[in-house]
């Protein structure tokens, strides 16, 4: 479990800059098994027009080990996306070729934006408060299937991208999260000084402790994961967006 309690949200804190994670911080899929469903009866599609035939099922479960592979890499820091699982879905089954790499991973890194996509209730009224008063904002995102392209997409989608002057995306840099680089390129690209800028995020091993390296305040959100992993949490907490409101002094 994390080792700090929730603080008390009666003394606001201003800052110079605030970053964000994005999913499970500014965005979330309604139905978590949405993507993987799609992603599967493309996989299935896929490889049964390069001559297996295969089920959806089986589909999920090959991309399902890839996914593990994904994360067992971003815990060396080393990043991967939608073509490195496109390419180990396709090995998978001796169908590997260049020209279908790149062709399945588009195709899976655009899935995301068929899926139910949306906002945390009250983020874009956070970063429309805070571009308001004149506070700079930046996003750094780890991505997964879904590339920044993608993810600009979906947040411009619903009017988030606009207040976002820097975006920071893993498979673009290929440096992830805690790996400060992530967070100076973000803080260098606005021009500010980490010991007055936050970061607000939703995992422990990635947003809080990168923010902490830096030498950044941490704010963990918890309402899409209340994250359980045994490292030092943020020195805020808050549940939901309402709240972080409260602690930035945005209302």
């Amino acid at each position: 479990m994390s080792t700090s309690t929730d603080p008390i949200l009666d003394t606001t804190a201003t800052f110079d800059s605030v970053t964000f994670d994005c999913w499970g911080t500014l965005i979330y899929e309604v139905d978590g098994s949405a993507g993987k469903r799609a992603r599967a009866a493309i996989f299935a599609e896929a490889a049964q027009h390069y001559g297996r035939d295969i089920d959806e099922a089986e589909a999920a479960a090959i991309l399902a080990r890839g996914w593990d592979r994904h994360w067992a890499f971003a815990a060396q820091g080393r990043v991967t996306d939608s073509f490195d699982m496109a390419t180990w879905a396709l090995q998978a089954l001796d169908l590997d070729r260049p020209e279908r790499r790149w062709k399945l991973g588009h195709t899976l890194g655009s899935a995301s934006l068929q899926q139910e996509i949306v906002p945390l209730a009250g983020a874009a009224e956070t970063l429309e408060a805070l571009a308001r008063q004149g506070t700079r904002i930046a996003l750094i995102c780890d991505t997964g299937f879904s590339p920044g392209y993608v993810v600009r997409e979906i947040l411009d989608r619903h009017g988030l991208l606009k207040h976002l002057e820097v975006q920071i995306f893993s498979n673009e840099t290929g440096i992830p999260k805690p790996n400060i680089r992530a967070f100076h390129s973000a803080l260098s690209a606005l021009g500010v000084d980490p010991c007055k800028s936050a970061h607000v995020g939703d995992r422990l091993a990635t947003d809080i402790l990168g923010g902490q390296r830096v030498g950044m305040s941490t704010i963990r959100i918890k309402e899409q994961l209340d994250d359980p992993a045994d490292l030092p949490d943020a020195n805020h907490v808050v549940h939901d967006h309402l709240e972080l409101q409260t602690l930035l002094g945005l209302r």
